[in-house]
């Protein structure tokens, strides 16, 4: 303390204490631990939903390609290993490889399910139709595709 002038004047410390401190970072420990699970979830979710949104345009963009008649030949979708394939041709094995169009996907989500669609040349009609599932440990959803190509998120 100091008095200047009469005036009493009181020089404040500046700083945290060491238990001001400690209280803080445990609160961020608890906050952090409570918040891991529902980060990881939401990654799981995320990786799932755009897993599905990547095969229904891969689908979409498949069938446009088979009703605009391009190239003049049937276009079909394949998924395996975590790729998926929009191929020129009447099957995966008989495609014409120089067209293909490939697109990785998180390699946890596990499809199964139709795999391999191949939509008719002009009409778009899919030779296959059925549910497509995507699953993790955590997880499962799935997409229809119907006998008039029409993708369904379930």
């Amino acid at each position: 303390m100091d008095t200047a002038c009469g005036v009493l004047v009181i020089k404040e410390k500046k700083g945290f204490t060491l238990i001001e401190v400690l209280l803080s970072v445990s609160v961020l420990v608890v906050m952090l631990g409570f918040m891991a699970p529902l980060a990881e979830r939401l990654l799981v979710q995320n990786n799932i939903d755009s897993a599905r949104t990547t095969v229904a345009s891969s689908l979409r963009r498949a069938y446009t390609f088979a009703r605009a008649s391009e190239r003049g030949t049937a276009w079909g979708m394949h998924i395996e290993g975590g790729k998926i394939t929009v191929f020129s041709g009447t099957s995966y094995q008989a495609r014409t490889t120089d067209l293909d169009e490939l697109t990785e996907i998180a390699d946890t989500i596990k499809i199964t399910g139709v795999t391999d669609v191949v939509f008719a040349n002009g009409s778009g009609a899919p030779n296959k139709t059925g549910t497509i599932t995507f699953s993790t440990d955590q997880e499962t959803r799935s997409l229809i595709l119907n006998e008039k190509a029409a993708i369904i998120f379930k």
